[in-house]
Order: structure tokens, then sequence, then C-alpha cells
């Protein structure tokens, strides 16, 4: 692929000097003056020049200019800099400069477009590097030069009779920024610039306005160089002024909301299921078109492996023209290529939406990208599969980050082939996205649109894109207003134990809360009590119009129930195990069963009356925010300013905190279930992080109460091992069956066990870490109560602190006492060596119920007595220029190990310049501290994030350093 840096020649002929992947802006509009039509927009560059290739048919007889608008710091400029509104100019001492400020363009409404050059042509007229001409050349229009525009002879234009136009700038002219991103756009104006042709580059039918700049990133890694190795094509985007369909999103993998991606209205799905298949998830859909592409943005996870993402798109939903494409496997039988393969395989089973057959598929494996250029390839791109046994093969451009986000351009006219910008009349869009596995014989409960068994699918996501009938995709759509889910008719459960749970006894009845379909006539429940005995409830409708039922949720979508079935009280017993699924009928007596969504329950597992006279029985509570209901067995204790409770029954784990600050605190646990395997994360969450290799919690919660205008609870699990980290946080405060309140002074959350992928059964173990962290990010509260005060962070500096005791439990079964933990200590915080003058100072942090410390090197042997926390010993037995690998073990079976190297000429630990990060290459706690001497950060840790510090220089110490670095 032709990257940067290219040198095409500029001769005034767009050829094959250009390459495919330069292209950044194209012209389809019918020119509305004879003899004057631009066509494409090439962009590229090498160390030397910035090079601009227009590619069009252009006459040089009538006095008419062609101008390259040219803004070298896009999105940065004030509004005192460079041309934005006709007004900003005023130099009419020469034929371009005339041309230049005339009445037309009038403004160009783009938040951050002020352009500081104009290059142009009139008549076609040629300028050579080195020289000047009234006719062409390049123009600096900036302030102060808005009334007297400057010409320099950096510059090399080349035009052609009836053709192209090739412009050569030399970068040092244009004098870039670090970090610059260009925007420009071209257009034809006449002698006096009066009078504005249609023709525009992007496309503008009436640029009068300006609508529409192309962008570019050309210091992508703020070197201030221009970058090499990129793709131009695949680095810029089209900005607009548009806030609706006819808006262009940047296509690079990268899914964002802002004004140069994505708009907030294009984000028209969201998957709350929690993924059974590790680094395979889909989150997020975005979707907008402009007259010539439709955009696909995909956000979460698409891993780099051999599993497939798949979007089946019907392009003619519920009007099938050849009554051919997908509804069913039967449908699929090509398997000569690796996409091929994963499409043809056994699921989805079926759709079950009438009226849908998909035509096309876009799909990826290996996280394989295209620019749409190239020959189609075998494990990405788009699929024609209305041929069941032979499908055809389409590149377009596909953008994938592996481990991240997919985006794609599908061109109008692939899908339709009518031409360049034309549809079926009345054309309606349907799709869904699901991952497979290579073969398509296995599939991921995660698919766009949310859906209770992606093996058959019950759920696709609908737009009409052709609403006026003109065979044009319709301008000004709100693609998440106006698209739609269909849906197969379905049943949900509500979490029927909230509202009354506090109040059930053993004679209680039960009432089951439930959402069906309104195609549904009648609805029953199937009860099936301590997995043996099974009985059927009838359900009663009750209007939600008159009644204010219970909501459910799923997705972006809130269902208030209209049917409840009541279990009689002689059916039931003291603490009696259900298992409840709906069933509903309709007219014809088709069932469908209750539904399977992430993050709620396949079935409603819910347990009858509560016992309220023991305090070892399991305890099930209401989440109300008061402590009525709460035992004082259930208290684990305090640490200034919260109070920190804990309970649990069989499907749920309860946690309240009182006495805190909601306006300034966020409350957090961490749950490492079995603990003492290598499984879980040490990186920080929440100003905490956990430095015991065998203590590592797997699973946390946060209750934001900070959030506005409710409050949020977030929940995040670690990355699968080998890696160490967090996945992205998702927000369940809207999920069925967690239930979280929060009022002045008290918060609670009910965390079902389904969470934690059943790695949390009421026979296993459970050690959990708790602490408050406030909105200047300082962790000053935490449970068990040895966290506490000494490790605190008494100042809000960002410092993040060490987990080092958890509260742990043999069991979360009934018959066990909250308040009955044991607390488990990290054995070993920190080992660090720091060399001196007299010798290597060691020291190390660590539990003191440790019975004894070693400390060996290179044969030789130091013993310690436990009991301490901390130590240090100086070791002045060695030699300058000589590395030394030192090992410390301790009596619970842990040990570490250090290389450090004595005097010498040692090389510096940092680099000398520095612009994000840097690496201590072990982890110890760092200062920095600024010219003057003023501290300006500290930490611990082995990676220091320093993006956040002014360019300058500054000092880092730690325990084994010193050293001075430059901040970029």
């Amino acid at each position: 692929m032709p990257l940067t840096y290219s040198s095409p020649t500029i001769d005034g002929v767009v050829g094959t000097d250009w390459a495919s992947d330069e292209v950044v802006a194209w012209n389809t509009v019918s020119t509305s003056w004879s003899g004057y039509e631009l066509d494409t927009l090439y962009v590229t560059w090498d160390a030397e020049s910035l090079y601009i290739g227009i590619e069009g048919s252009i006459n040089a007889s009538d006095g008419n200019v062609v101008l390259v608008y040219l803004d070298t710091d896009f999105g940065s400029d004030d509004t005192t800099s460079g041309f934005n509104d006709r007004w900003d100019l005023n130099d009419e001492s020469g034929n371009l400069d005339q041309a230049i400020t005339g009445k037309f363009p009038q403004a160009v409404p783009i938040s951050g477009f002020y352009a500081d050059w104009v290059i142009g042509t009139k008549d076609q007229n040629s300028v050579n590097p080195g020289n000047t001409s009234d006719y062409a050349g390049l123009r600096q229009i900036e302030y102060p030069q808005r009334t007297d525009f400057w010409w320099f002879s950096e510059c090399h234009v080349a035009a052609t009779t009836g053709g192209d136009v090739e412009i050569a700038i030399a970068w040092e002219r244009l004098d870039i920024d670090t970090g610059a991103v260009l925007g420009m756009f071209v257009v034809i104006k006449n002698w006096d610039g009066d009078y504005i042709s249609n023709q525009c580059l992007p496309e503008d039918g009436s640029p009068g306005v300006v609508n529409a700049v192309v962008t570019i990133p050309v210091d992508a890694d703020s070197d201030g160089i221009p970058d090499s190795n990129v793709s131009p094509s695949d680095i810029s985007s089209i900005v607009t002024t548009s806030p609706y369909t006819y808006h262009i999103p940047s296509v690079d993998g990268a899914v964002a909301e802002g004004d140069s991606d994505w708009n907030a209205n294009e984000h028209v799905l969201e998957n709350t299921t929690t993924n059974n298949w590790k680094g395979n998830s889909l989150s997020d859909l975005y979707v907008t078109w402009d007259r010539y592409d439709l955009f696909i943005g995909v956000r979460d996870t698409i891993q780099e492996s051999g599993n497939a993402f798949l979007l089946y798109l019907d392009i003619d939903f519920d009007a099938d023209k050849n009554d051919s494409g997908f509804c069913s496997a039967s449908d699929v039988a090509d398997n000569t290529g690796t996409l091929d393969d994963a499409i043809t395989g056994t699921y989805p089973d079926t759709v079950e939406i009438g009226g849908f057959l998909a035509d096309w598929v876009l799909g990826e494996t290996r996280a394989r990208s295209l620019t749409g250029f190239e020959s189609p390839n075998d494990s990405s791109g788009l699929r024609k599969i209305e041929d069941p046994g032979d499908f055809w093969w389409y590149s377009v451009p596909l953008r994938i980050t592996a481990g991240g986000d997919l985006e794609a351009k599908i061109p109008w006219d692939n899908l339709f082939g009518k031409g360049r910008g034309f549809v079926d009349t009345g054309a309606v869009l349907a799709l869904f996205c699901v991952i497979k596995d290579g073969t398509g014989d296995n599939i991921s409960n995660e698919a766009l649109p949310d859906d209770p068994d992606p093996t058959r699918i019950n759920c696709i996501w609908v737009i009409p894109i052709d609403q006026d009938s003109n065979g044009i995709p319709d301008e000004g759509v709100t693609p998440e207003a106006e698209g739609y889910v269909l849906s197969t008719p379905y049943v949900l459960l509500s979490d029927s134990t909230e509202p009354p749970r506090n109040e059930l006894t053993a004679e209680d009845s039960f009432r089951i809360w439930i959402y069906a379909d309104p195609s549904y006539s009648s609805v029953d429940i199937e009860v099936i009590k301590n997995d043996t005995d099974t009985f059927y409830v009838n359900a009663a409708y009750l209007d939600p119009s008159t009644h204010a039922n219970p909501e459910v949720y799923v997705g972006k979508d809130t269902f208030e129930c209209q049917w409840y079935a009541v279990i009689p009280e002689e059916s039931l017993d003291v603490q009696d195990l259900l298992m409840v699924q709906a069933r509903a009928w309709n007219a014809s007596g088709d069932t469908v069963k209750s539904g399977n969504y992430k993050g709620k329950y396949t079935t409603a597992w819910v347990r009858t009356g509560v016992s309220m006279d023991s305090l070892t029985t399991y305890h099930t509570l209401r989440t109300d925010c008061s402590m009525e209901d709460w035992r004082s067995n259930e208290e684990l204790g305090y640490d200034n300013p919260a109070y920190y409770n804990i309970t649990w029954d069989s499907l749920y784990i309860y946690v309240n905190f009182h006495g805190f600050n909601p306006d300034y605190q966020k409350l957090n646990i961490a749950f490492d279930v079995n603990p003492g395997s290598d499984t879980g994360t040490s990186k920080t969450w929440s100003g905490a992080y956990f430095p015991d290799p065998t203590l590592r919690p797997a699973s946390v919660v946060q209750i934001d109460a900070t959030s506005q205008p409710y409050p949020k609870v977030w929940v995040s699990r670690a990355l699968p091992y080998p890696q160490d980290g967090w996945e992205t946080a998702a927000d369940s405060s809207r999920w069925m069956n967690w239930v979280e309140k929060v009022s002045f002074g008290f918060a609670e959350v009910r965390i079902p066990r389904s969470f934690f992928n059943g790695d949390l059964d009421p026979d296993d173990d459970m050690a959990v870490f708790m602490w408050i962290e406030d909105t200047n990010l300082d962790v000053w509260s935490s449970f068990p109560l040895q966290n506490a005060d000494e490790t605190d962070d008494p100042d809000p500096e960002n410092l993040d602190v060490p987990m080092e005791y958890a509260a742990y439990w043999s069991s979360t079964g009934r018959g066990v006492n909250p308040s009955d933990f044991d607390v488990l200590e990290v054995t070993l915080t920190f080992f660090n060596a720091r060399v001196t003058d007299k010798g290597v100072m060691l020291s190390w942090r660590g539990s003191s119920r440790v019975r004894w410390w070693r400390l060996s090197r290179d044969g030789k042997e130091w013993m310690f007595d436990g009991g301490e926390r901390e130590y240090s010993f100086l070791d002045r037995w060695v030699e300058k220029g000589r590395k030394y690998v030192y090992i410390l073990e301790n009596s619970e079976g842990e040990k570490r190990m250090l290389e450090v190297l004595v005097g010498g000429r040692e090389k510096r630990r940092i680099k000398n310049m520095v612009k994000n990060e840097i690496d201590l290459k072990m982890k110890e706690r760092y200062e920095i501290f600024d010219v003057a001497g003023r501290k300006v950060m500290r930490g611990e840790g082995r990676k220091v994030d320093v993006s956040r510090l002014p360019c300058g220089i500054y000092w880092i110490r730690t325990e084994s350093l010193k050293e001075k670095f430059i901040k970029l």
C-alpha cells in the first residue's frame, strides 16, 4: 500500500503517481458551470512538502479560479486569525487576491476552522517554486495579512487546460505546530469572487456557505514532524455542520462521540449482556449515512482471533424483491473462505422476525482491516449472500482496533447497484450483529440488538432510509429516534421479590410480576419448588395505564409489567427456593417462554418468607437506605466517616455504607472469590491497588453517589489471565435484579450472585476489600480496619493506596455469621533497593504475622525476625561496577527478586525527554518536583503517567534514583 512519505510528480496531471489511499474527498454533484468540474481530492506528503492533487475538468478561458483554503491548525485557532467569514478578508490588489476577497464563500460555520492559507490558480496558470505570480500561488491570509495578503514562493502550482491542478508546498513555509491537524476545502469562483460554482471538495451542493471540510492529522505523535507511513485516506475525516444524517464520522477503528466523529443521536443500540466469551463483546451500535455511504460503528471488544464479528443486513426489509437472502442456516452453504465459513455455520439457526431476509453480511476475522481500495480478501469484508452457495466478495473501508472497536463505510452503490448515491425507492434497512467462531457452529450470547437467544434471532433493528420515496437516502434523519427494534413476542419476569420482599413471612402468599408482549392474550407461570415440586399458576392482567406497576429494563428500553401471578401461601414454606418461568399464549395458541437477558435471569430465582428471628440463617433485605432490617451481626466495622455492613442470601450479596457524604464520595467493594489463585488483578480501581499476587480481586462494584441526577453502580471484572487490568466499567444501575439506593449518609446495593459467573456459590469462600474514595481522588476510609489511617491518603494528591487487608469468609451459605470473618493480610507490599555512597540500601514492607525474612545474594544470606511491618538493611559489601541479584523470601512462602547495578557509569533509568509516561523498571514510591522545588506529583508504581504535567523541566525522586527529565 502506498503510504506517506510519497512524492508525486507536480505536472498538472493527477495520474498513476497518486495512490488510491491518498484520496480524501470527492464530488459527484453535476456542475452548474459548464466546463468546470471537481471530481476527487488527493493529499499526501513527504519530509519536505505537502502535496495536493485536484482531479477534474477545468477550463482556462473565463477568468475563473480554483482555490484551496487551508487551515494548518484545525481545531486550535482562535477567532482573531484566518478565514472563517467573508468579512475576514479585503485585499483586491491582484488577480488571485481579488477572487479570494469576493463575496463567496460567505462563511464556514464549522467549529475550529480558520484558514491560514489559500493556494489558487486563475485560468489554470502555473507557478514554479522560487517564483511568485499574480495569477497563481500561495497566499497567507491570516491576521494581520487580511487586508494585504502575503505572497510566498515556496509553492509549486501546475495546472492543465481542461484538466487537473497539482500543488506542492514546503512544510518549512507552512510552519506547522506540534500535533497539527490540517483542514481544507476546494471551490471554483469567478474572477472577482462574487459568484461561486456548485463544485466543491468535499462535496457540498451549495458552497455559498461551506458546510464540509476534510481534516487530516499530520502529526499524530506530536513530534513536530509530519508523520510517515500513514494512509491519508484512512486518517482523514470530513467534518460537517449537520447533526443529522449526511454526517460523516471518522472511520478509524475508534468509536467516539464528538465534532469529528459520531453524534450522540447516532448511538442506536446498546447491549447490557455480560458476555460468555472472554475477549469478545459488543456494547454499542452507531449508524448514520450521507448521500453516498452507509456508516457503521460497533463499540467494545473485537478480538484478534479466529472468531468472527458478523453484521447481517437486509436492504429491503419486509419487501424482499427476489425472495432470496438469509433467514435460516439452511439459506447459506458457501465454505470456500474463512469469513464465508463463519457465515455458513449452524447459527443463527433462524431469524424469527417475519419479513427479514439478509442480503449482505459485513464481517471480519483476525481483526483484519481494509482500506476499500485493495482486492477483496478471505478474512474480512462485505459479502453478498443471496446466492447461498457462492457469496460475492466486496472490499469496503473497514477499520478495526484489535481488542477494541470496528467502523465501516459501505457505498450505497455496492448495496443497491443503482449508481452512486441512489437506493431503492422507499428502502428500509434491517440488521442485527453477532459474534461466532470460525466454523459458525458456535455463537456468543452477545448480540445487537440485545437478544434473549442469538441462536434463534429474536430482535432486529430497523430504519427507513427513503421515506420520501425519491430513491435518494434521506437527509436530516435522527437515527436514534427514527430507528426501532422489532422483536418476537416475549415475556420478561420482573424481580418479584422487590417490592415487598421484607414483608414476606412463612404465612404469606407470593406475587410474581411479569411483562409480556401486548400481542399475548393469556399468561401463566411454571413454578419449580426446591428442585422437585412443579406446579402452575395463572396470571392476572393489571392495566399499567391505571396502576404504577413495577418496571423491567432491557438495554435502553423500559417495560412496565401488566401481569402478575400469586403463589398461594399453602404452597410455601419458610426459605423455599422457587424457580419461576413465565409462559404466554396468543389467540392462535402459540407459546413463548420468558427470555434470557444478561444481568437478569433466564428464569427468576426467588426465595420465600424471611425469618427475622435468627442471626445465622439467610437474611433477605430490602434496599431502602434504612438500618431497620439490618442485624447487629452484619455490621463489619467503622472507619471514619462510614460504617461498613454486609450480608447475603442464596441469590444476592447485600452491602451497606452509612455515615458518608454522597455529594463527594464513591463507595467500592472488590471481591476475590476462592482467594489464593493467580486470577484477578493488581491494578488500580478508584484509588486502590492490590499488591499481593495471591489476594487479587476479580470483580468490583462501585456505588457512585456523586453521579447526577441519579447514582450509578459501576461494575467491572478483571481481564483474563495473563493480562493484568480491569475491563471497561459497565453501568449496572438499570439492570434487572440489581437494586441500589442512596440518600444522605446511606447507600445500599444488592449484587446478584449471577454477576460472578458461577464463581460465588454459597459454598465458595470469599474475600472482600471495601473503601471510599472522594472526588479529590483521596482514599480515606477502608475496611478491614487495618487498611485504615496508616495507609489512607492524608492529602488529596492522587496517591494510589495499597489494599493490604481483606475480610474473608470460608463460605457464604446458610448458617454463616457475617461478623465471623478472618482478616487476610498482604505478606509483602513492596521490596526496593537504592544505591548509596555506603552500599546498597534495601527496604521492604510486609505483614506483621510473617515469622521470619531471609535476604540473600551471591551466596550471602541475612535472616530477620518477623513481627514488624517495615524493614531496611544496608549491604556494605558491594563493589562498584558490579550487578547484584537480591532475593527476599519469608515464612509465608513468598519470594521477590531485584537486580541492582552498583556505581560505575550506570545508564540513566529513565529517558531524558518524556511525553506521556516514565518507566521506572520496578515498582517504587516516587515524588516529582518542578524546577522551583515544588512537589507536583507523588505515588507508587512502575509506570508514572506524566501526560497532564505542563511542558518543562522536572526532577523525579524514588528510593533508588533521582533524575532530571524534560516533559514535552
